[in-house]
């Protein structure tokens, strides 16, 4: 509150108020009667969330700060302390914070009234202006064509959907307005507009003259609607008032951010199963072996030991060779080194018996339980015979956070050395693993192992310009293919490239060079294969200024011959990493821009795309390799490369930004170009075919073997291999909707 009075409670699991701040009438007393105006018995609910959760929220009627006379609402979170099994717990009033969020609103409104009003008084000088030009240039009939010509030229050209409007009516729509509804020029002309423009929020019709700008939604001529944001400015049209709608569409932005929220989500949600995975899985999986000591052996050859081992404990053996106790790092230093003995005193003096076990078919989270309900950090593990076979301590049992890429990118980013990236990325294949088996979807996977890889790749080129000092110009980093489409798998190498300014000195050229070879040597040491065809940014050829970089995909695009377009697909996939956005983002217009009309170029992608085939042979049966190093297995990449080819080559069509193919094909599915019923097919195929990838990498290296994308049929289940022939089947449809539109033929 304004009185700062922030504080926390404590009650025991009684509950029984330990201390209460500024109640001090309840310290020291028995609250399990204590009920509040409603009869709620507040702090036994407290108790009970604890138990159930281990902390919550409870709602509950208080009285207002300092006066007992007023009881407001109030919203307590409660959380257990485990080892002295107390509560604490702390509050806030539901009238501070609604009276904190009408001071927020308030501040929001006064703010956009006044950008509000900044923006009709520019869009009333604006249209001002041109209506002072045009009466002046009603003095002449010739010179008023003209200027209704270059209007309607410039209204085109305008990237933004225009609307202008008489008495509710529409009279005129440019082509922005008519891609948008999918009416023609005729058909739009004399609609209403209350049967175009809808609120936000309902079906009611859009108020045109609402503060400007609004949100709202432009019906379509077939069903559905269109997000917009519409800004509507008074205008005199042919004598007679009317009102000019812009509209922006917004649809596009909208389903970018409610994609990323799905995706944080899902990645959240696997992470969670992962660290149930974890919590569920048996103790032997996780402990160590037994190490133990004679009862005779001075503490200090046991200290040396643990140390030798780097283990937390050792257990104690009787003459008999029985286990009768433990001695940890907390004994020696509460009994030994506090207490003054001497190191050559014999371990059974100090250590803590009797031991504490548990089956080693117990699951990790019972293991957790029995520590926290003994107070101890060790357990011996017994197996099916009652033998004594291994010993699980706490730092085991809580590695579950480990089970997060959160963490692991944490810990990378945190390295010093190449060495210890090396050492966190050698994790991922578990962390992936973890997933797989609690179910995560492919997009889960692939964009976690981007962001692993995205990672190293941001922490070596830190420590590269660190070594090589600051770079001499604006510089970006991109990453191509597979990385660039943010696909990766646990079988890849690198495919990377610099983007540095124009008119770049021959200092600054030998600077970018030698930090492309300096990082992709690091990418190797960390795990990242050097590229085949050395398409990375070590190679001079593709460590260039953004000139040549646009001269590279001109010649792409322009001139090229099929066989030319095979070796840089890679490229139309590059997605920025490092760097400075500005130079990728110029590239990327530049394609779009030389992409328009270009029907050899597609011509010639289709072309290498439909020369790539699924395997499925002409009776259904799958196409197996049957020579070279994997006989009787199909390349799995490959076979995936049939709908990665569709949707680049479609998404380079319809200028979409997107380089992932799933988002390249809700975004095609979003302009027409499938349905939505083919769009959920395919992406169904997309996350089977990667499911399938990663578990094959994750059994070779399993095995100690390196992993690939070679797939055996007799690793696959029938079921397995029933869906994969039909996916293929789907594919041969793509390429054949490819074919026709590109080719005019059948494929």
């Amino acid at each position: 509150g304004d009185e700062g009075k922030d504080y926390f409670w404590i009650t025991d699991m009684h509950p029984f108020m330990i201390m209460h701040p500024y109640r001090k009438d309840l310290n020291n007393t028995d609250l399990t009667g204590f009920t509040d105006p409603h009869g709620k018995k507040l702090f036994v609910e407290f108790v009970n969330t604890v138990r159930k959760s281990r902390a919550g929220y409870v709602e509950y009627m208080w009285q207002w700060k300092d006066d007992s006379a007023r009881i407001v609402p109030k919203l307590s979170y409660v959380e257990e302390f485990a080892p002295w099994k107390w509560i604490i717990g702390t509050g806030i009033y539901i009238e501070d914070v609604r009276a904190e969020i009408n001071r927020l609103t308030t501040w929001l409104i006064r703010i956009s009234g006044v950008i509000t009003l900044l923006m009709a008084i520019l869009l009333l000088i604006i249209m001002r202006q041109g209506l002072s030009s045009e009466q002046r240039r009603r003095q002449a009939e010739e010179r008023l064509r003209e200027s209704k010509e270059r209007y309607l030229a410039l209204v085109e050209a305008n990237t933004d959907g225009l609307i202008l409007a008489i008495d509710g009516v529409c009279a005129y729509a440019n082509r922005r307005v008519l891609a948008m509804t999918g009416y023609g020029p005729d058909e739009i002309v004399s609609q209403n507009l209350d049967a175009l423009l809808f609120a936000k929020e309902n079906d009611t019709p859009f108020p045109i003259n609402a503060p400007s700008p609004a949100e709202a939604r432009l019906k379509k001529k077939k069903e559905g609607f269109v997000d917009i944001v519409c800004t509507a400015t008074d205008i005199s049209f042919s004598g007679k008032k009317g009102r000019a709608l812009l509209i922006r569409d917004i649809s596009v932005e909208q389903h970018a951010v409610q994609r990323r929220m799905i995706e944080e989500r899902e990645q959240f949600i696997a992470e969670l199963q992962a660290a149930q995975l974890f919590l569920s899985q048996p103790v032997k999986d996780i402990a160590a072996p037994v190490r133990h000591c004679p009862m005779a052996t001075p503490v200090r050859e046991a200290a040396e030991l643990m140390s030798q081992d780097r283990s937390g404990a050792v257990l104690v053996t009787s003459t008999s060779n029985d286990f009768i106790g433990i001695v940890t790092d907390a004994d020696l230093r509460a009994r030994c080194v506090a207490r003054k003995k001497e190191a050559t005193i014999p371990v059974f003096e100090i250590m803590s018996s009797p031991l504490v076990t548990i089956s080693d078919n117990a699951l990790v989270y019972e293991a957790m339980l029995l520590m926290q309900h003994h107070g101890i950090n060790h357990l011996a593990v017994k197996d099916a015979r009652g033998k004594i076979v291994q010993t699980v301590s706490h730092r085991e049992v809580l590695q579950v956070h480990r089970y997060s890429s959160t963490f692991l990118v944490r810990e990378i980013s945190a390295a010093e050395t190449v060495q210890e990236m090396a050492g966190n990325r050698d994790r991922l294949p578990m962390l992936i693993k973890a997933l797989l088996d609690s179910g995560a979807n492919a997009r889960t996977l692939t964009r976690i192992v981007s962001q692993v890889s995205d990672t190293v790749v941001h922490k070596v080129l830190d420590l590269a310009i660190e070594e090589l000092g600051v770079p001499p110009c604006a510089f970006a980093f991109v990453v191509l293919g597979s990385e660039g489409r943010e696909e990766q798998t646990l079988a890849t190498d690198q495919d990377n490239a610099i983007i540095y300014e124009e008119n770049a000195t021959e200092t600054a050229r030998s600077y970018f060079l030698k930090l492309g070879e300096t990082v992709c040597t690091s990418l190797n040491r960390v795990g990242f294969n050097t590229c085949p065809g050395e398409i990375m940014a070590s190679n001079l050829k593709w460590c260039q200024p953004l000139s040549q970089w646009k001269s590279y995909f001109s010649q792409w695009i322009n001139t090229a011959n099929p066989q030319d377009l095979i070796d840089v697909n890679v490229f139309f996939d590059f997605r920025f990493v490092y760097g400075d956005i500005r130079l990728p983002a110029g590239l990327h217009e530049h394609i779009d821009s030389e992409c328009g009309n270009k029907a050899a170029f597609f011509m010639h992608l289709a072309k290498n795309a439909l020369a790539i085939k699924p395997p499925l042979g002409i009776f259904g049966a799958l196409r197996l390799d049957l020579k070279g190093e994997h006989p009787e297995t199909f390349d799995i990449k490959k076979a995936m490369m049939p709908l990665v080819d569709f949707a680049r080559i479609q998404s380079l069509r319809k200028k979409i930004s997107q380089t992932n193919t799933p988002n390249r094909l809700e975004e095609f599915t979003r302009a027409g170009g499938i349905d939505d019923s083919r769009l959920k097919e395919v992406l169904q195929a997309y996350d089977f075919l990667m499911h399938v990838r990663f578990k094959h990498q994750i059994a070779l290296i399993e095995a100690h073997e390196a992993p690939d994308n070679n797939i055996s049929p007799a690793a696959l289940t029938a079921i397995e291999l029933a869906l994969l022939k039909k996916i293929f089947s789907q594919f041969e449809d793509l390429q054949t909707k490819l074919s026709f539109e590109f080719t005019g033929t059948a494929g």
